[in-house]
Parts: C-alpha cells; sequence; structure tokens
C-alpha cells in the first residue's frame, strides 16, 4: 500500500486537522525546537501545523536531525549521532509502503506484540526512523490496530456489512464483498485511516478471519 500523505495530520496521518470551517486551529510546532535553535524561532519555514496528540504527547521538545534525541553537538562527534528527517516544506512527497504481518488471529485479543508493522521508504531509510521516533509511530499505529474502536470494529464492519447484503439479496461472494471493502480503504488513506486498514485487512484475510463468510 503506497502513502502519500495530503490530508489530515502530515505526521500521523490518524487526527484531522480542524479546516476552514473551524474557528480554532491547531498550534504550529517548531519542527527544529527553538529552544536549541532561537535562531530558527521565527523561521516561518520551521512552523508545522499537527495534531495536537503529535505536537503536545509524542514530539515536545525532540529533535528530528538527531538520533535518540542526542545532545552531542560536539563538530567532531555530531556525524556520528545526527540523522535525516523529513523536511515538512518539501516539493517532493516520500513514497512509503506500509507492510504488515499479524502474529495472530485473535483478533479480539490482538496486542501489540503480535503485530509487525514495516515503514519503507527507498532512499529515505533515516528519514523513515527519525520520523518513526520524534512521533511514537510504531506504539500510536500498534495500539490503534489493537483498539476496539479501529482493528476490531473493521472486522465486524465487513462481516456484519456482509451478512446484511446477504440477507438483502445480494449475490456479492465473500471475496467479492471484502475486496470492494479493501479498495474502499486504499482509497481513503487519510481521511479513513486506509493506509493502515487495507493493509490491517489484508492480513486478516490472509489469517482466513473472512473464510467463513459464504
Amino acid at each position: 500500500s503506497n502513502l502519500k500523505v495530503n490530508s489530515g495530520c502530515p505526521f500521523c496521518g490518524i487526527h484531522p486537522l480542524k479546516g476552514n470551517n473551524h474557528s480554532y486551529k491547531e498550534a504550529y510546532d517548531h519542527f527544529i525546537p527553538k529552544g536549541v535553535y532561537p535562531f530558527n524561532a521565527i523561521n516561518f519555514k520551521n512552523l508545522a501545523p499537527m495534531c495536537h496528540e503529535c505536537n503536545s504527547t509524542y514530539k515536545l521538545t525532540k529533535k528530528p536531525i538527531y538520533k535518540n534525541d542526542s545532545n552531542n553537538i560536539d563538530p567532531l562527534q555530531r556525524e556520528k549521532v545526527r540523522s535525516y528527517s523529513f523536511y515538512p516544506y518539501s516539493n517532493k512527497q516520500p513514497e512509503l509502503t506500509f507492510k504488515l504481518e499479524l502474529k495472530s488471529d485473535k483478533i479480539d485479543k490482538l496486542i501489540p506484540k503480535e503485530i509487525e508493522l514495516i515503514i519503507e521508504s527507498k532512499g529515505n531509510e533515516e528519514q523513515v526512523e527519525s520520523w518513526k521516533r520524534v512521533f511514537g509511530l510504531d506504539e500510536r499505529y500498534k495500539a490503534l490496530l489493537c483498539s476496539p474502536s479501529a482493528g476490531k470494529a473493521w472486522i465486524n464492519s465487513i462481516i456484519d456489512g456482509y451478512n446484511s447484503a446477504v440477507a438483502q439479496g445480494s449475490s456479492l461472494t465473500r471475496k467479492q464483498y471484502y475486496e470492494s471493502q479493501l479498495i474502499d480503504a486504499k482509497h481513503n488513506l487519510i481521511s479513513e485511516i486506509g493506509f493502515l486498514k487495507g493493509v490491517f485487512l489484508e492480513s486478516c484475510d490472509e489469517k482466513g478471519l473472512f473464510r467463513n463468510l459464504d
């Protein structure tokens, strides 16, 4: 599943940002912390809109361009701890690929360690690692998939939707109904968290969770 972040929070893709019809807006974050780099405090290209969860819970004063948020700025040593990071105002959006494998078919009791989630972007390996570290993406994405309002709800939505369609005389097979829902998820990559939902549903299908619908 390829993702181009073009709506909602551009840093996590989970939470939407307030739009033109809201009287309030999310705070702008100093992407490079102003406390460490004071000359960037009024650099407008260092101010990025992000959701409250990204800004106030996960990022805080983390430094995107230093591995493990290191404070080592010794010019003779810093190359060992410096890291590339995605630039919020870049004219080129990264091509991201999400891969997911479930280690259990017990969706009702799914826990984060039973999820293998890989995010790839060719030529941007350091940028991806910085992005995941700064915004806690591994933890947040896996927690979302284990949530009753996401992973479990997505599965039940397909099962209930298919059974309802059959009860109303639909001639769709299980496979056809599942594939229509998968297409819909991948079409709504951000607005419906489709970048996670799509690969999650594919992994559930590989586990045989939709096998008994026919």
